[in-house]
């Protein structure tokens, strides 16, 4: 009975918190709040695939359909000013004043004077993605999990990225679909109806329309941090809502309950949650798009030195192209409300 009631004084605690940390619903099923659109960016040679992602970003954060009450729109350079021409023209624009008065605004940042290298770079083996099985991350693919650190610790802090309530992380050769801002906004409303903690929302591919709380954004990079020579960021990013590993949703959860990590079988060096834990259902959900909202424009992925061999079209479905964690069933009886899963499932284990 006594542990019942600290059980019981757990959840009652842990789902205050959560009342208070997560902006109430606005009227009518309007997220509300602010949302941060980041897009980090690097210099690509001879193309310019930035200035078509920024406008896309824009062109829908004016058609003031969204539901937000203030939409900004941040590019963040791993290169030098100097050497990123598409770069300096988004820097360089000026601000309009229906832009200020339709809450919307651009902001660019150079964050490579203090880029954060990968040690162990130069020892690290080349790896071919044309036969790499185990998704080892050369070192190309390890540095770009540190500018995604360097990103999200930016805006992290108290204050950090003008106090947005919400992060749409995406990728520089990525438009958003014409409408969809509207969209995302409707499925973060049908998310927080089912977890008001709701972890991420999946609009796309890769680290393509990734949406979150702020809030979370230092726990996630501090997860790829801790983890980035093990496996590219947009299969650690499913690690970290849905699997077991060391700093993830689900561990922390267990922490939180008492649960000591345990060393994993197969890689002593690694900490993951007990079986027990891992068939447990997570105290914080993860939430799919069923339809894709960003088209991907670049012939080269930023994560891979492959192309992908097919990228979705707007409105495509992303059954087909998710990771084996993000996939759910009975997609059909969530179709009216355009995210998976769109019911709140039970029992659940408190939450952390």
């Amino acid at each position: 009975r006594a542990e019942e009631l600290r059980r019981e004084r757990e959840r009652d605690a842990a789902e205050g918190l959560a009342r208070r940390k997560a902006p109430p619903l606005a009227a009518g099923g309007r997220i509300g709040g602010h949302l941060l659109v980041l897009v980090p960016t690097v210099a690509r040679p001879g193309v310019d695939y930035l200035t078509r992602t920024v406008d896309s970003a824009l062109a829908e954060a004016r058609r003031g359909e969204h539901g937000f009450d203030r939409v900004t729109v941040r590019v963040v350079s791993h290169s030098s000013a100097q050497e990123h021409a598409a770069f300096r023209k988004i820097r360089d624009r000026p601000a309009g004043p229906k832009d200020m008065a339709a809450r919307v605004a651009l902001e660019a940042a150079v964050d490579a004077d203090r880029r954060r290298t990968d040690p162990g770079a130069v020892r690290a083996a080349a790896v071919d993605d044309r036969n790499n099985p185990d998704d080892v991350p050369g070192p190309r693919v390890r540095q770009q999990t540190l500018d995604l650190v360097s990103v999200l610790r930016d805006v992290g802090g108290v204050g950090g990225g003008a106090g947005a309530d919400y992060l749409l992380l995406t990728e520089d050769d990525a438009t958003m679909c014409e409408g969809h801002l509207a969209g995302i906004g409707r499925r973060m409303a049908a998310a927080a109806a089912v977890d008001p903690m709701w972890t991420m929302l999946r609009t796309s591919i890769g680290f393509i329309g990734i949406v979150m709380h702020r809030a979370d954004s230092n726990a996630l990079a501090n997860f790829l941090e801790m983890h980035y020579q093990r496996k590219p960021p947009d299969i650690l990013l499913i690690e970290w809502v849905a699997g077991t590993w060391e700093g993830g949703v689900r561990a922390h959860g267990a922490r939180a309950r008492g649960e000591h990590l345990v060393p994993d079988a197969k890689d002593p060096t690694l900490r993951t949650v007990s079986k027990s834990a891992a068939r447990a259902p997570l105290a914080r959900r993860h939430f799919v798009s069923l339809k894709n909202s960003f088209l991907h424009i670049g012939e080269v992925s930023s994560l891979r030195s492959t192309h992908a061999a097919v990228t979705p079209e707007c409105d495509a479905p992303l059954t087909s192209f998710l990771w084996a964690l993000e996939r759910f069933k009975d997609t059909a009886r969530c179709a009216d409300v355009g995210i998976v899963p769109c019911e709140r499932s039970a029992p659940r284990e408190p939450r952390g």
